[in-house]
């Protein structure tokens, strides 16, 4: 079957008797189960919008349902940024070697999400408006004075793994999480 063809309504490729969601890179190692349980679990604010995840369907302003496409955006964005989120922290980012997470840009969270730019734009407002992430924008003062962005620091809010019934998990992981931290930490200090 062809995704955005005859009586499809768009040009995207949305199709949405089947969503797509984010797929995570063959070449990444697993992450952590609580991460894994949650993009599962975000995936069913497709069908379900205001029963799994109210205040990102309310977020675009209307009382109606958010438009399916977008709904399948939203989705796309957050299993990307779920999946680069540090458990010790929740800021999303790839770690470098010595530990310090370097943020995403959106243009890189929109291909690692399968996602036209626009459309992860919107879904990072959408996002952002229903308090499941905050950004915090950052940038850069050149020499000459001009400014250069940077990736804005993107936290995952906690509430987001409240709602769906991960508190208390989350909470043990983010304790194991920080001890790993710290543990590495240590290790670099005394081979310095």
């Amino acid at each position: 079957m062809s995704r955005g063809g005859p009586g499809s309504g768009n040009s995207c490729g949305h199709d949405p008797r089947q969503p797509r969601g984010f797929v995570p890179p063959p070449e990444h190692a697993p992450r952590p189960a609580i991460l894994r349980r949650l993009i599962a679990r975000v995936q069913d604010y497709f069908f379900h919008p205001s029963r799994v995840l109210p205040s990102l369907n309310a977020a675009n302003g209307s009382p109606r349902r958010q438009r399916s496409e977008r709904r399948e955006s939203c989705l796309a964005v957050l299993g990307a940024i779920l999946h680069y989120t540090d458990l010790a922290t929740l800021r999303v980012g790839i770690p470098g070697p010595s530990g310090v997470l370097s943020g995403l840009t959106v243009p890189v969270l929109a291909r690692r999400a399968g996602v036209a730019e626009r459309r992860a734009e919107r879904a990072m407002r959408d996002l952002k408006a229903a308090g499941i992430i905050t950004v915090l924008p950052r940038c850069h003062r050149r020499p000459d004075g001009s400014h250069r962005g940077l990736a804005a620091v993107r936290t995952v809010s906690p509430h987001l793994f409240a709602a769906l019934g991960l508190e208390r998990w989350l909470a043990h992981e983010r304790r194991k999480a920080a001890d790993r931290r710290h543990r590495r930490e240590e290790t670099q200090r005394r081979q310095a």
